[in-house]
């Protein structure tokens, strides 16, 4: 995922919840911490799987929007 362009391009990328998520789930695929709430929060999903069907929702959002630019 190319997060220059999305960050460039996704619209309100600082203040936008699945943004946040993506991070969420990115940073749990790679083993890093996240608090227990986020933990709890994400226990019963396939994280991968939500994760990969984000970021493509997330990096068409952002190529949608670069074409209206």
């Amino acid at each position: 995922m190319d997060w220059n362009f999305i960050e460039e391009n996704y619209p309100n990328y600082y203040s936008c919840d699945l943004i946040l998520l993506s991070d969420i789930l990115r940073r749990k695929v790679e083993g890093e911490q996240i608090s227990n709430t986020n933990k709890k929060l994400i226990s019963d999903w396939d994280v991968k799987k939500v994760l990969t069907n984000l970021e493509e929702e997330i990096f068409l959002k952002a190529l949608f929007s670069k074409s209206k630019k």
